[in-house]
């Protein structure tokens, strides 16, 4: 589980990165699953 966690917090400093907010990252996962 804290892995996965890592995993995560390492998509969402990438996503800032590329200046996403939460709401288009959330918007993604919605559209992959």
């Amino acid at each position: 589980m804290e892995h996965l966690d890592r995993d995560w917090i390492e998509l969402l400093q990438e996503a800032k990165n590329l200046g996403l907010s939460l709401e288009d990252v959330k918007q993604f996962l919605e559209s992959c699953d």
